[in-house]
């Protein structure tokens, strides 16, 4: 994850979401992907839990992850299969 950044609100300062393009994302086989422009995560500058899951890549100049969903630990966790 990102360094964190804050901003300055009436109360104080609160945490300020990382620019999408700071974001890294690595899959197992391919390395780093990156977010699809056309993806609607694709400004999406945090996620609540480290995993997503994909179901399409696309590789042009990049590797693209096309459509892609959060999904808490826990399910990794569940039904994630055997690590490894």
């Amino acid at each position: 994850a990102p360094g964190k950044k804050f901003k300055e609100v009436e109360a104080g300062t609160m945490e300020k979401d990382a620019e999408a393009r700071e974001v890294k994302l690595f899959a197992r086989e391919q390395g780093r992907v990156f977010v699809h422009p056309r993806s609607v995560n694709f400004s999406c500058g945090k996620y609540e839990s480290g995993w997503l899951v994909y179901t399409s890549l696309v590789e042009t100049s990049k590797v693209y992850v096309t459509e892609c969903s959060m999904i808490p630990a826990y399910a990794v966790l569940l039904f994630g299969g055997k690590p490894g």
